[in-house]
């Protein structure tokens, strides 16, 4: 399987984007997350993707992003999960964590956001084979299983990156 952010990455929108490249949006600060960076995140996604979506970052960048407050009010815009086991949200969208995500830094791809059921496809062959190995431990017999599994983008536009970046 191919990871998304092994894609390449543009500025670029929607429309005006190559094919088979990912819309990353500035976090609005150089080293920082910022919670409008974030508001610009799920505004940059269009309104068909934006249902079902979500944010996957890892536990450092959720630390980060837990002490952000929004502007006006000065609340905070992480809340936590209302029952035992769910999932906390992040202006109104559920956060899934990956530790394999990025940690902030300067250019860092650190948070994705968008509706993965419909961005990323995973292709599963059913079946599992084996292999008979007769020659290896003799006199004993051998067997390897393996599987065949692939995955990709299936649609950019369901997917947006933020990046660590002013621009």
């Amino acid at each position: 399987p191919r990871g998304f952010l092994s894609y390449a990455n543009s500025v670029a929108t929607d429309f005006n984007r190559p094919w088979n490249t990912l819309q990353y949006i500035p976090s609005g600060g150089a080293t920082t997350i910022t919670a409008d960076g974030l508001k610009d995140t799920v505004w940059g996604l269009r309104a068909p993707y934006r249902a079902g979506s979500s944010f996957l970052m890892n536990s450092n960048t959720a630390n980060a992003v837990d002490k952000l407050k929004a502007s006006g009010s000065g609340e905070y815009i992480w809340r936590d999960g209302m029952q035992a086991g769910s999932p906390p949200s992040l202006l109104g969208y559920p956060v899934e964590f990956d530790e394999t995500m990025p940690d902030v830094t300067a250019g860092s791809l650190s948070i994705a956001f968008g509706n993965f059921k419909l961005a990323y496809v995973i292709v599963d062959r059913t079946g599992i084979r084996f292999i008979r190995d007769q020659l290896t431990d003799k006199p004993r017999l051998l067997f390897y299983a393996y599987k065949r599994v692939g995955g990709g983008m299936a649609n950019t536009e369901a997917l947006k990156l933020v990046k660590t970046s002013t621009t």
